[in-house]
């Protein structure tokens, strides 16, 4: 739904989702917000322009109306990684904005059918996704119906020696995630997504079935949220793409430095979900 009023019908009542940061942290801000407006029973509004909008089939009230949210009084969390109760506390006849990041599944896990409802892949990026999932396929000549695949997003970028204390995934990690799905699964293959592809290809184990894909940020998200499931190393991006495939996910179960602006701000049984499976 469209709202192109000034005011309109949206003086109360409304959670405004606000955005900052990249794709994941978009992701994050809106399913949080979503989730709490749906268990006060209230409207969610995004810009009509925004990002996620042309990647999901969301299906909430996006506003032309720039200045509406912005008149709003914003709520904040306490910490970025942390669940904080406290910002579901308000009157829900009142209006707000949502702020920042708001990286824990307990915002909106009780919501978690309707919410991927709206985080479905617009159809031209699930049929690039499927296109490459199929060129893969062809190659190793196995049926979908045949073979495990294990979507694996490896972050480094920015995550390399960044000063926030954000702890990139190491070799190690990387060896003991694929030996869980080895050990698990017959006919596996690897399907790898990174922004820094180069280690990726020379740091991933040898001797196993891997392919990798360098694509839109989009369509990496959408192809690795096609596999079964998910090894995760650090980032947003990643527990999405784990979140969307659903199955098992494996995680790096140090992504903090011990003692550093990031290791005071997440919480561990806040951002990853109990039945994930943590590897050091």
């Amino acid at each position: 739904m469209l709202d192109n009023s000034p005011r309109g019908k949206f003086n109360e009542g409304v959670l405004c989702a606000e955005f900052v940061g990249g794709f994941g942290n978009h992701i994050f801000q809106f399913a949080s917000t979503f989730g709490i407006a749906k268990s006060k029973n209230m409207t969610v509004i995004i810009k009509s322009d925004s990002f996620l909008s042309k990647v999901f089939k969301i299906n909430v009230t996006f506003s032309k109306n720039e200045k509406f949210c912005k008149q709003q009084k914003s709520r904040n969390e306490k910490y970025p990684a942390t669940y904080d109760p406290s910002l579901r506390q308000f009157n829900s006849s009142n209006s707000f904005r949502l702020g920042t990041y708001l990286q824990s599944w307990k915002y909106f896990d009780e919501h978690e059918n309707a919410l991927r409802n709206h985080l479905t892949f617009r159809g031209h990026i699930i049929k690039t996704a499927t296109n490459i999932i199929k060129q893969i396929l062809t190659k190793y000549s196995i049926s979908r119906a045949n073979v495990t695949l294990v979507g694996v997003h490896i972050r480094r970028g920015d995550m390399v020696n960044n000063k926030q204390g954000f702890a990139v995934a190491t070799p190690e990690y990387l060896s003991k995630a694929v030996d869980y799905f080895l050990n698990k699964y017959k006919n596996v293959i690897f399907i790898v997504a990174s922004n820094g592809l180069e280690w990726a290809k020379q740091n991933m184990p040898g001797n196993i079935r891997v392919e990798y894909v360098h694509e839109k940020r989009t369509i990496d998200m959408a192809t690795l949220s096609s596999c079964d499931h998910t090894i995760m190393t650090v980032g947003t991006f990643s527990w999405w793409c784990a979140w969307l495939a659903g199955g098992e996910v494996v995680y790096f179960s140090r992504p903090a430095v011990k003692g550093t602006w990031w290791d005071k701000r997440i919480n561990m049984r806040d951002h990853f979900y109990s039945h994930w499976i943590g590897i050091p």
